[in-house]
């Protein structure tokens, strides 16, 4: 091996070495901080109580005041009044009407969302139609309207 070969192996080495030295210390001085920072934190489950409100269902809280049938040449249009008798805002609330006929029997379905966050005792109108093209109405004779679901977020 010539001199100048040595001497470029040296010069390798001696770079190889510079650059690892601060890419090790960098490593270590992070993890340092990472298990610095996670020893002195402590997560109880306390602390995410406040997150079971956005998962809770607050549909019993929504009343539906009244509802009047307003359909006719088989389309639905249900028109009414909903009440938050809770003591939190709810919002995302899905109503549903169903329909029955002389029988009792259960004939169709619709359903509707409101996005508005009604704030406590605070009531909100709504709408019910039909949303299906070519789909006729079936006969009934009675309605029912409930609040399937409601969220506070």
């Amino acid at each position: 091996m010539s001199s100048s070969s040595i001497s470029k192996i040296k010069n390798g080495l001696l770079i190889g070495v510079g650059l690892l030295l601060p890419i090790t210390a960098g490593v270590w001085a992070g993890n340092m901080l990472v298990n610095y920072v996670s020893s002195s934190e402590s997560y109880e489950s306390d602390d995410y109580s406040g997150y079971s409100e956005l998962t809770t269902d607050y549909a019993e809280l929504i009343s539906v005041e009244k509802f009047t049938d307003k359909s006719k040449d088989g389309k639905v249009n249900i028109l009414g009044t909903i009440t938050n008798k809770g003591e939190v805002s709810v919002g995302s609330i899905k109503l549903e009407a169903e329909f029955f006929n002389n029988e009792g029997e259960f004939v169709q379905e619709q359903s509707t969302y409101i996005s508005k966050k009604l704030a406590p005792n605070e009531s909100e109108n709504f709408q019910i139609t039909c949303t299906c093209k070519g789909q006729s109405l079936p006969e009934y004779t009675k309605i029912t309207v409930r609040t399937v679901s409601a969220h506070s977020f």
